[in-house]
């Protein structure tokens, strides 16, 4: 439409500004529904987990220190060149006392000669929240090579293999002495079963 006086220029711009206005309400109101629906999906949810497509960062490059407990098995205690080299009698005296257990606990075993129990703690230059999901991560390799792990929540048992935040070292460490007593017990049985066993081979 040509413009030919000044009323129709503004008319024309009024109406322009219009239909602008009534695409951002729309933009709006989908924002609103997608925003309500996530709050409503979160409410669902027996621990407020957010849906892994609608993830929202809570917290990124801070350092978070964690705890990881290694306790090696009978079979690195026994079988392995670098064995703890105890007898079944040994082994028993040592798991009935903290002192005998501490001392096990700081011999190197196994292929990779790591102490026969351990708690290290570490401190990764980076974490990641997720809803109430914790990840710590590293950048190493020259930058060629992202390492990442879950931390555990706090009510997650303590265990192996898993990486716990740094406050709960002294737990770790508890239920490691714990677990390498019970390996220490088993260790002593095979022994005796296999000392039993050639005897009557004899």
């Amino acid at each position: 439409m040509e413009i030919r006086t000044c009323e129709e220029y503004v008319l024309a711009k009024l109406h322009a500004a219009e239909a602008a206005n009534e695409v951002l309400r729309g933009k709006i109101a989908e924002l609103e529904r997608e925003k309500s629906e996530a709050a409503a999906k979160k409410a669902e949810s027996p621990n407020g987990e957010i849906e892994p497509r609608q993830v929202q960062i809570v917290k990124l490059n801070e350092p978070f220190e964690t705890a990881y407990l290694t306790v090696k098995d009978v079979y690195d205690f026994k079988n392995s060149e670098n064995g703890l080299g105890l007898t079944a009698e040994e082994a028993r005296e040592k798991a009935a006392s903290e002192e005998g257990l501490r001392e096990v606990a700081r011999k190197r075993v196994g292929w990779s000669r790591n102490e026969a129990m351990s708690v290290e703690t570490r401190i990764w230059p980076c974490q990641l929240r997720t809803g109430t999901q914790t990840f710590v991560m590293d950048v190493w390799d020259n930058g060629r090579n992202l390492s990442e792990a879950r931390v555990a929540k706090d009510t997650e048992k303590a265990c192996t293999g898993n990486y716990f935040p740094a406050y709960r070292a002294q737990e770790l460490e508890r239920f490691g002495l714990d677990l390498l007593k019970k390996r220490l017990i088993e260790y002593a049985d095979k022994l005796d079963a296999e000392a039993k066993k050639g005897e009557e081979n004899e």
